[in-house]
């Protein structure tokens, strides 16, 4: 236990000298961000005609001047840019090793490689805990700055517990981006994986077959794809996730550095 802590702190030390800490927490603002863009449109129209795309987007979304579609743009906004943020995340935690050519150490540490490995994990589910918080804090707070009508305790709770549904299903699907990270050797091979998994998500949505990609449930979840989901769905990001921890785990313990 010890040793897995003091690898966590390791990796906590060489994480907050990175500028990728602070740009993922700003990227994590832009949900809320445009969630007050959008609120902002619908209730000063003059607003629209100096944003069309975004006055355009509100309208295609249907969305309405409350907290539910105020909550409704955080989980989709979540769906979207945490897929990106999380995996890009991973694809740093885990491929900077080749990139600063510090994989090789590994070999000559008292640390076994399955406790590097669990306090990267370690430090992936924090940061991205962080992330989330983060988002669901800042939404409420901006929200009652704008003061939204329609306030309703039970729906807080519904749209908080979507956040971290979603956020869960997002987590999963980090290991596959790690996972290519260390196959790869660096940052570009994971990055071209997360590219793919987001276009075909987008493309198997709008051919009704999301539901058979991991990377499409989140967005299904969220709402952002009309298709019904099931239990068996939500199974299938989980498989797909431990397949690619048990992948994770095995290559560093198995390959030759």
């Amino acid at each position: 236990m010890t040793s897995i802590i003091s690898a966590c702190t390791a990796e906590w030390i060489k994480m907050k000298r990175q500028p990728i800490l602070w740009i993922s927490f700003i990227a994590m603002m832009i949900g809320p961000l445009m969630g007050i863009l959008f609120m902002g449109i619908l209730r000063h129209p003059e607003w629209a005609e100096k944003t069309p795309l975004l006055s355009d987007k509100a309208n295609a979304m249907a969305i309405e001047v409350n907290w539910d579609s105020y909550f409704m743009v955080q989980l989709q906004a979540l769906a979207v840019g945490g897929t990106l943020i999380l995996g890009f995340i991973s694809a740093w935690i885990f491929g900077r090793e080749y990139a600063d050519r510090t994989h090789t150490l590994w070999l000559s540490v008292p640390t076994s490689r399955s406790k590097i490995i669990t306090s990267k994990l370690v430090v992936l589910t924090l940061w991205s805990v962080l992330l989330v918080s983060l988002q669901i804090l800042t939404t409420v707070i901006c929200g009652q700055f704008l003061g939204l009508p329609a306030w309703d305790p039970g729906n807080l709770l519904a749209w908080v517990t979507g956040m971290w549904t979603t956020f869960i299903l997002l987590w999963f699907l980090c290991f596959p981006i790690a996972w290519m990270a260390s196959r790869g050797r660096g940052y570009m091979a994971p990055l071209g994986m997360l590219v793919l998994a987001i276009v075909f998500a987008q493309l198997l949505g709008v051919l009704g077959l999301g539901g058979w990609f991991p990377w499409s449930i989140p967005a299904i979840h969220a709402g952002m794809i009309e298709q019904e989901i099931h239990w068996y769905q939500y199974l299938l990001v989980a498989v797909t996730g431990l397949a690619g921890m048990v992948g994770l785990f095995t290559w560093w313990n198995q390959t030759d550095q």
